[in-house]
């Protein structure tokens, strides 16, 4: 805060208080991402990978202009992906540099392999 005067002569002729303020207007709050439920995929018989398919999702945020929006790992839907379990996080960043994350997980499992073994002794 400062204090300017108009002097006219040598005479203070009106105050003026200046307030400044830094964070005036400075966007502070986070854009909004939601992500897809976490969900479960069987890969097809046989097979050690299986499919999995969501939609990217949107992010919005308060000041009116579209967030940027990042995936890790770095995969676009739908994907091939090996049996077990794998995080997917998606960031999206406004202007301001204020970040929101959301995370899902998609478990792979395997469909049972059937393999034809002959019984000891038998041909």
């Amino acid at each position: 805060m400062g204090k300017l005067y108009l002097f006219i002569g040598n005479e203070a002729y009106c105050q003026i208080i200046i307030v400044s303020c830094c964070a005036c207007g400075v966007d502070v709050t986070a854009p909004v991402v939601v992500c897809p439920s976490s969900m479960a995929v069987e890969t097809a018989r046989d097979e050690s990978v299986g499919r999995a398919d969501w939609r990217v999702p949107a992010a919005v945020d308060n000041s009116g202009y579209q967030p940027s929006v990042s995936v890790i790992p770095v995969l676009q839907p739908p994907v091939m992906l090996p049996i077990g379990n794998h995080t997917v996080t998606y960031t999206a960043e406004d202007s301001n540099k204020n970040k929101a994350r959301c995370t899902f997980t998609i478990t792979v499992t395997g469909l049972a392999v059937c393999l034809s073994v002959p019984f000891p002794g038998t041909s």
